[in-house]
């Protein structure tokens, strides 16, 4: 990747936020001042934009910005992270944070929280952040790589988790990590539409869903003028996924569907991520737990959904390697 790509990469992710102006503003000025301190080896140092964390109780929290290889989270408030509460819960946040990737990544978490509405402490926290990050890159004794990629991540690890927190570019990257084939985007066009023949034979389906971002309700459901109708959920702690039909509403159908899961031998696990605005995470896996009615369904024609428990927050590769040799 060379610095061009290295550029648009901070340019297609600041624009993500458009409707953000102060966040937008404090980290183009971040960008800017460590380019000017660090020059050329600025484009070594790869951050993260909106950096998923998992809390203890399951819930995500999101660093506005995030330096991985240095430990440094930046937090940009706007004037509501003033009052008493939302204080209190920043504060518990934090100490979240401090704790989780303490444990994930081995390093301790500095964290930085920059009031971008107010001239002076906006100056005051980008050049906090700005010093901060050339004194550790300047004192390292390795020096942070912008290509480590996730099979680079996961090379010699047995299992991905969702404690892991890496965000995949897409879902054939996350699919070619589990199967350990990087060109995997050059062969899924000769594989099965969701039934990925080294997870099937393991009594495994997998999916990715379109989401905005990763607390959105309303993920898909596209009107199609005879087509089925539907949209998926996932509960805010990722416990349960939620898959939502205009089919559902019919007895019938719901009673066909859960004798036909009946009949198998095995009822299929599912291996789920989900999209958000900066790529795809890994969510967990989950088996099918029943027909359940919604009574406050967001749409009165879909007030029946499948329900998908969450069995597992890990994967093991080899669930699907041992027979990825056959396929390749």
């Amino acid at each position: 990747m060379n610095n061009d790509d290295k550029h648009n990469y901070w340019a297609d992710q600041i624009s993500k936020n458009q409707h953000k102006k102060h966040e937008i503003h404090t980290i183009i000025s971040i960008k800017e001042r460590l380019h000017q301190k660090l020059r050329d080896d600025f484009w070594n140092i790869r951050p993260q934009f909106q950096a998923p964390v998992l809390r203890p109780n399951h819930k995500f929290a999101f660093i506005d910005l995030y330096f991985p290889f240095f430990g440094v989270g930046i937090e940009i408030d706007e004037q509501q992270h003033e009052n008493k509460k939302n204080k209190d819960a920043d504060t518990e946040r934090t100490l979240d944070l401090i704790q989780q990737l303490q444990a994930s990544q081995r390093k301790d978490y500095k964290e930085i929280r920059i009031k971008p509405y107010i001239e002076k402490d906006f100056e005051q926290g980008v050049n906090e952040v700005v010093d901060l990050i050339v004194r550790e890159y300047e004192s390292s004794e390795t020096k942070p790589v912008w290509n480590l990629d996730p099979f680079s991540f996961y090379k010699g690890k047995n299992e991905m988790s969702v404690k892991d927190e890496v965000i995949f570019k897409n879902k054939q990257e996350l699919i070619g990590v589990m199967l350990n084939i990087k060109d995997y985007h050059n062969r899924a066009p000769g594989f099965p539409k969701n039934k990925y023949p080294a997870l099937s034979q393991n009594g495994y389906e997998f999916y990715v869903f379109n989401k905005d971002s990763l607390y959105i309700k309303k993920m898909n459901g596209k009107r199609k003028k005879g087509v089925e109708r539907y949209y998926n959920v996932f509960r805010e702690d990722f416990s349960e996924f939620r898959m939502y039909s205009d089919r559902f509403n019919n007895p019938d159908i719901r009673t066909k569907d859960e004798q036909k899961m009946k009949k198998q031998d095995k009822i299929p696990k599912r291996v789920i991520g989900a999209k958000s605005k900066n790529g795809v995470v890994f969510c967990g896996v989950y088996e099918f737990d029943g027909f359940q009615e919604d009574p406050k369904p967001q749409y009165s024609d879909m007030s029946y959904y499948q329900s998908y428990k969450i069995i597992s927050r890990s994967f093991s590769f080899d669930l699907c390697r041992k027979v990825i040799s056959n396929h390749k």
